[in-house]
């Protein structure tokens, strides 16, 4: 017959295991309310803001100690890229003026026959960060894009 602090310890685990697992449903359902509500308000999101409304959301998301949606607003409002509008959002918070113009983004560079050449070298050769890295200062078009291209080749 099993001793009884045995049994004792036997039940504590169990209503422990039961009690983790009420923890994690929870969380689960925590992260997909949050989920949802993030979409919602994607699709609530206001595009092309007035210079007063998007200086009063970022200063009211920076006022709830929320400063990767200040990031966010500023840079959906002005097209900026993250680390730009990081530096926006930081100037601002010590007193600098927002800057309120969006952003216009280069169209990319067209690349020539030997550039081609060479970025399909770097790939064949297996320097693939290297061919990315190469692409995006040739054409100055961000990460995702060049990885892209990159890896259509």
């Amino acid at each position: 017959m099993p001793e009884p602090l045995a049994i004792a310890l036997a039940i504590a685990g169990i209503a422990a295991v039961g009690g983790l697992i009420a923890v994690l449903m929870r969380r689960g359902e925590a992260d997909t309310d949050l989920v949802g509500s993030q979409l919602a308000q994607r699709s609530a999101t206001p595009t092309g803001l007035d210079a007063g409304s998007l200086e009063e959301r970022v200063l009211d998301a920076l006022r709830r100690g929320r400063k990767i949606e200040a990031v966010k607003v500023y840079r959906e409002a002005t097209g900026a890229t993250l680390a730009d509008a990081k530096r926006a959002v930081e100037r601002y918070e010590v007193g600098q003026p927002l800057d309120h113009a969006p952003l216009s983004t280069p169209a990319p560079t067209q690349l020539d026959d030997a550039a081609w050449r060479q970025l399909r070298a770097l790939v064949a050769r297996g320097q693939k960060i290297h061919a990315i890295k190469l692409y995006r200062e040739l054409t100055g078009v961000g990460l995702r894009e060049a990885k892209d291209a990159i890896d259509a080749l």
